[in-house]
């Protein structure tokens, strides 16, 4: 089920152009790393102005540094359309919904007014618990009330949220591999992992040889610098499957992942 229509009035005209190169693509086309990282940039450039204040401006009750987290992405691809390099693409944000702490948008990729992917990204407001980054506490920016719609859409996304997790039971997963925590590599520059990061650890248990068409993640935690981590995969056939990466056996991210047929063929003929 998808979010309620777009609040227009809210998108506050977040509407770019791109020239496609090498950092923008990967071995299919529009990088699913970059359209993540671009369509957080734009979530929290959408947030600022709601608030009326930036990123590193936003605060917790005890003036503690808040985040906008995020808890929940999809990426869906449109089809086989999905760029290449020198090509000019438009990247436009819209608002979804809002109830605070939460807050959606969705990022549309398109060239030439045809559809390459969206983004839908849900996110709440959070501080840190303590000094590392295993406990965060929800806050409260002292934004406007949202409006009954906007609620609605949060509502969906949130459940959504619950079924990614719910569809990949831990007890369910084959062990792919483990992973340490490494700073240099995993975090943000707000010194805990950055929720791109784990899309890239998905991407390496996906079939590599078959584009992605969506994946749903839910995130349930984070993680300190040198926590082991067991990164578990289930294939369920026709390019679907499911994975999960856990720490101290919690989930940290849960993924629901559909990819088109393998290519594998079409790269040897090549």
């Amino acid at each position: 089920m998808s979010p309620p229509a777009a609040i227009a009035a809210d998108a506050g005209g977040d509407v770019a152009g791109v020239r496609l190169g090498m950092p923008h693509l990967d071995l299919h086309g529009l990088s699913e790393l970059f359209a993540l990282a671009e369509a957080g940039d734009r979530h929290w450039r959408a947030l600022a102005r709601r608030l009326g204040r930036p990123p590193s401006q936003w605060r917790g009750p005890n003036g503690e540094r808040a985040y906008a987290s995020i808890v929940y992405s999809r990426i869906d691809y449109a089809g086989p359309i999905r760029g290449g390099e020198d090509d000019e693409t438009t990247i436009a944000t819209e608002i979804l919904g809002a109830d605070p702490p939460f807050f959606a948008s969705r990022t549309r990729f398109a060239i030439d007014g045809a559809p390459i992917c969206a983004v839908t990204l849900l996110t709440a407001t959070v501080i840190r618990a303590g000094a590392g980054n295993t406990r965060f506490l929800r806050a409260d920016l002292g934004e406007r009330p949202a409006a009954p719609i906007e609620k609605r859409a949060c509502a969906t996304l949130r459940d959504q949220r619950k079924q990614v997790a719910a569809d990949t039971p831990s007890d369910a997963m084959r062990i792919h591999r483990a992973h340490t925590v490494r700073p240099m590599t995993d975090f943000n520059n707000a010194g805990f992992i950055y929720f791109v990061t784990f899309s890239r650890l998905f991407r390496e248990m996906d079939d590599q040889d078959a584009p992605l068409r969506r994946r749903a993640i839910s995130y349930w935690g984070n993680a300190d610098a040198g926590d082991a981590l067991t990164l578990g995969r289930r294939g369920r056939g026709d390019g679907v499957a499911d994975a999960r990466i856990e720490r101290a056996g919690a989930p940290l991210a849960c993924a629901s992942t559909i990819q088109a047929a393998a290519i594998a063929g079409a790269r040897a003929a090549a």
